[in-house]
């Protein structure tokens, strides 16, 4: 290994998970092994059945450390076994991408902060979580080293709630599906349509249903423009989550069953296509620390309506609607203005489309290698 090559230890055990913070780590460490041909990289994995998963590299070691999912099990690995494998194998910089370190590391740490929701919206989570984050949280923003954070909105709310020292801090965005482009192809979108019974039109929302995406305001909203026989359905593409029959109860409640469909999960070589088929696409959520769909809609061609909250209209670029979570009336306002207005929806586009050329994952990988480099006293660029 050259002289100035470094270890770096990575964290793996939430690989299992859906969501936004897994499509970051598969993502981010792809990119990372495309271009960092130096370093050494150590993947500390949660069972046997995740060896391989990523591509193999000479600078790449896979140790597999059984995990249970019990919460106890979960906080064990991170917090006793994990530094110890660390320092046996002589770490120079341990990485979790999902929101803690070992408090007992003895080499430098970095964790990846991705949004204050637990923070912004307590309320919202599940009680053991929320009590968690504010116990634990303030104590990993100590110990860390480095902690990455995605937005320079979320790093004013991550000084704001848990007052960390911000020279820790590095502002490194991720970035999206880069499978999402305009696609021009009718036969493949109209297959995609057919294998998702997706209608001729629709609004569309994809990610997890929970509290936290403020789903019933979206529902409430389509309902209003139903009621005005607005010529559209609503496809809700994602899976479900903690307390999701309360934000779906309205579709019965309200009478529009037959006017809302819901796919479940879309493979990711589907998601594409299932944009570019949209009308438009609706993030409704109360906070998100980034909003990868946000990305994925406007490099489809999808123009976006979010929530005026938290950093998702840094995310955008500008290149969105906005309403109050709250006001479902608004909401449906903006989604009425877009479908009557053509100029406007040809600019939204445009702009979506400009904006998504700010975003990589290449560009997120480099400047997290270089994080890791300059812990670890390494100050040339990576390879």
């Amino acid at each position: 290994m050259d002289n100035s090559a470094i270890i770096i230890g990575v964290m793996l055990r939430h690989l299992t998970d859906r969501g936004g913070i897994t499509v970051y780590t598969r993502n981010l460490l792809n990119s990372i092994l495309r271009l960092d041909k130096k370093n050494k990289y150590i993947f500390f994995l949660p069972s046997d059945n995740h060896l391989g998963k990523f591509p193999a590299t000479p600078n790449v070691t896979e140790i597999a450390v059984k995990c249970n999912s019990n919460p106890f099990a979960k906080l064990l690995w991170d917090q006793w076994t994990i530094p110890r494998l660390a320092g046996k194998h002589r770490v120079d910089v341990l990485f979790n991408p999902k929101l803690s370190v070992p408090l007992s590391a003895k080499c430098k740490t970095v964790f990846t902060m991705h949004g204050l929701e637990q923070f912004a919206e307590g309320n919202l989570f599940k009680f053991f979580d929320h009590l968690y984050s504010l116990f634990a949280m303030k104590r990993y923003c100590r110990k860390a080293d480095a902690i990455l954070c995605m937005t320079n909105a979320g790093k004013q709310d991550f000084i704001r709630y848990l007052n960390p020292d911000p020279g820790k801090i590095h502002v490194i965005p991720e970035s999206y599906n880069e499978q999402c482009r305009v696609i021009t192809d009718r036969q493949s979108l109209e297959a995609v349509r057919t294998k998702y019974r997706l209608p001729d039109s629709f609004i569309l929302f994809v990610g997890g249903i929970t509290p936290l995406k403020n789903i019933h305001t979206l529902v409430r909203a389509f309902h209003v423009l139903r009621n005005k026989d607005y010529p559209v359905k609503l496809v809700l593409a994602g899976f479900r989550r903690w307390k999701d029959r309360n934000e779906v109860a309205d579709i019965e409640r309200l009478g529009i069953r037959d006017d809302v469909i819901e796919p479940g999960f879309i493979d990711n070589a589907d998601l594409p296509a299932v944009y570019n088929l949209a009308d438009c696409f609706v993030l409704p959520s109360f906070y998100e620390g980034f909003g990868i769909p946000i990305l994925e809609a406007q490099a489809c061609g999808c123009p976006v309506i979010i929530s005026d909250s938290g950093p998702m209209k840094e995310v955008s670029g500008g290149a969105a609607l906005t309403f109050d979570p709250s006001n479902a009336e608004q909401l449906a306002a903006k989604i009425s203005e877009l479908h009557s207005d053509s100029s406007l929806r040809k600019r939204i586009t445009g702009l979506g489309l400009d904006n998504v050329r700010k975003y990589s994952w290449e560009k997120t990988a480099k400047e997290t290698i270089q994080v890791f480099e300059n812990l670890a006293g390494i100050h040339n660029q990576p390879e």
